[in-house]
This record gives structure tokens, C-alpha cells and sequence, in this order.
């Protein structure tokens, strides 16, 4: 990631999905700059997938695609 550390993250949604969860964060840098990131937490091990939004609108819309 090419932005200053994490300086707060704010968990807004999380839901299980069976083979995967998906979360929807609020995340504040340090350099006060921020986004909405939606995540994709798959259950057998494999790496997470993060996509970033400049809105929230945007975020809750990917967030519903992957939480049906």
C-alpha cells in the first residue's frame, strides 16, 4: 500500500458467507487521509482480497455483491 500506516479502523459490517466472510471497513492514516475498504476474508487459509472505495456508497455496494 503506497499510503501512510493505519492509524483506525472502524469494522461498519461483517458477515459470514460459509467459504468466505466479508467485512466493510471505515480506515483513517495517519496522515488523517481515508477510505472504505471492503475485504474478503476466504476460510481455507487462502490470502484475504481488500478493495478500497473513496466512498461509502461504493463500499456498501461491492460489500452487498459479495454478502448477497
Amino acid at each position: 500500500m503506497a499510503r501512510s500506516f493505519e492509524k483506525e479502523r472502524e469494522n461498519v459490517k461483517y458477515k459470514e458467507c460459509g467459504s468466505f466472510n466479508v467485512a466493510l471497513d471505515f480506515v483513517l492514516f495517519k496522515d488523517d487521509s481515508s477510505e472504505w475498504q471492503v475485504s474478503i476474508e476466504w476460510t481455507d487459509g487462502a490470502p484475504s482480497t481488500d478493495m478500497d472505495y473513496k466512498t461509502y456508497d461504493e463500499a456498501l455496494a461491492e460489500y452487498n455483491r459479495w454478502g448477497f
